[in-house]
C-alpha cells in the first residue's frame, strides 16, 4: 500500500500507522515523491509534526531520522522515490535512492511514470521496480495493453522488475469540467488488470486509488468490483483492454 500521507503525523503516528498495517498483514510503500525529498524545498516545515516540531530540522538531518524510523519495521515493503517527473529530474531522484540505499539497503525502490517509453527510460537504471500508470477510461490516455508493454520494454532494458498502476477513478473528480463521472466498469477493471499482466508481467500491480472509491458516487460496489478484478484468476482468452 502506497499512502501519499504516510509522513503527516507524529513519529509515533507513523510507528502506530506502520504496526497496524503489520497487524493487518499489509506491506507500505513509504511515500519519498513530494519534492522537498528530492531538494527542491524543505522537508522539515513540510513535514513539522514529524519530530516534535522541529521545522528548523534540514533536509540532511530530516531524511536518516524518517528512513531509520520505519526502514526495519515488519510493515515496510520499501519506499516510493519518483512519480510521474520530467527527465530534468533524474540527477536529483538518484541522489534520493542513493541516499536511502545508505539508509536501508536491501529494500526495495519504486518509480512510477505516465505512460511512454520515452518518460519512463530516464529513471530505470534507478529503481529496482519501474513501471507506468495507465487510466484510460474517460481520457487520451492509451490502453493498457500499450503502456505495459512500453513499460515492459524499458525495465527489461535496465534490468529492472515492471509494476503497473491501474485507474480505479473518474477522471471528473479531479476535473469536474469533463462532465459526468465515468468510472471503470466491473468488466474494465478486470480487463485492465488482465492487459497488465499478460503484457508487462508485472512484479507488482497498484490501483489508484482508495480515497477516490471512497468519495465516488458508490464506494461499496465500486469496491467490490476492485477486489473482483484484482483477485480473480487471470484469464488467458481475455481480450486485450
Amino acid at each position: 500500500m502506497l499512502n501519499y500521507s504516510a509522513w503527516y503525523g507524529s513519529a509515533a503516528d507513523v510507528l502506530r500507522y506502520a504496526d497496524a498495517a503489520a497487524a493487518l498483514g499489509l506491506q507500505l510503500i513509504w511515500p519519498l515523491n513530494n519534492p522537498a525529498w528530492r531538494g527542491r524545498g524543505n522537508l522539515g516545515p513540510t513535514y513539522s509534526g514529524l519530530f516534535g516540531g522541529r521545522t528548523s530540522l534540514s533536509n540532511a538531518e530530516v531524511t536518516p531520522l524518517a528512513i531509520g524510523l520505519v526502514a526495519d519495521h515488519p510493515a515496510t515493503w520499501g519506499f516510493y522515490i519518483g512519480d510521474e517527473l520530467p527527465a530534468a529530474e533524474v540527477a536529483r531522484v538518484r541522489q534520493l535512492s542513493a541516499t536511502v540505499r545508505s539508509l536501508a539497503p536491501g529494500k526495495p525502490q519504486l518509480y512510477i511514470a505516465r505512460p511512454g517509453i520515452e518518460r519512463l527510460e530516464p529513471f530505470t537504471d534507478i529503481a529496482d521496480i519501474v513501471g507506468a500508470d495507465a487510466y484510460p477510461v474517460g481520457s487520451r490516455d492509451p490502453p493498457v495493453r500499450q503502456a505495459a508493454q512500453s513499460a515492459r520494454v524499458a525495465a527489461s532494458a535496465a534490468g529492472a522488475r515492471t509494476a503497473m498502476v491501474l485507474q480505479a477513478f473518474s477522471w471528473s473528480q479531479y476535473k469536474p469540467s469533463l462532465g459526468p463521472p465515468q468510472y471503470p466498469s466491473a468488466h474494465s477493471l478486470r480487463r485492465m488488470r488482465d492487459a497488465a499482466i499478460r503484457h508487462a508481467h508485472p512484479a507488482m500491480i497498484l490501483w489508484y486509488s482508495y480515497q477516490d472509491i471512497l468519495r465516488s458516487d458508490h464506494p461499496q460496489q465500486r469496491w467490490r468490483n476492485l477486489i473482483h478484478a484484482a483477485f480473480a484468476p487471470f484469464d488467458q482468452t481475455t481480450t486485450p483492454s
